[in-house]
């Protein structure tokens, strides 16, 4: 998909979900979360962002706003 596509978004579990991320994470250049607004809590995102390695991190989209 490489050679057609400039970007390709793949929908993944949340981290706290399992081994599909540490999966992905080795598959992906980039990892991008989503967090909701009225749901997002700053320990259980640092936590979530503390299990994949940082240089994989793109950033945090914020849902919901």
């Amino acid at each position: 998909l490489r050679a057609t596509y400039d970007y390709i978004i793949v929908d993944g579990p949340p981290v706290s979900a399992g081994a599909d991320v540490a999966l992905l994470e080795d598959a992906v250049d980039g990892l991008l979360f989503a967090a909701r607004n009225d749901r997002a809590h700053a320990q259980p995102l640092r936590y979530a962002l503390d299990q994949v390695s940082p240089q994989d991190v793109l950033g945090v989209v914020l849902l919901e706003i």
